[in-house]
């Protein structure tokens, strides 16, 4: 979460965050922002298609 609202202090020069991936050797971390400070936060096994799992979940919250 502190990351977060560290990336909020570059919204104006940067835009606003969507999403953040990390990967890892063993798995895959994906982390939205959403409204009131609260995040989606996801783990999965390192072969899974982030891609689309990112899209599916962005269209849900639209």
């Amino acid at each position: 979460m502190d990351a977060w609202k560290l990336r909020d202090k570059f919204t104006d020069f940067i835009g606003k965050g969507k999403y953040a991936l990390v990967v890892y050797e063993k798995i895959k971390r994906i982390t939205i922002p959403l409204e009131s400070d609260k995040i989606i936060y996801l783990t999965t096994e390192p072969e899974v298609d982030h891609d689309r799992l990112i899209k599916n979940i962005m269209k849900i919250l639209e």
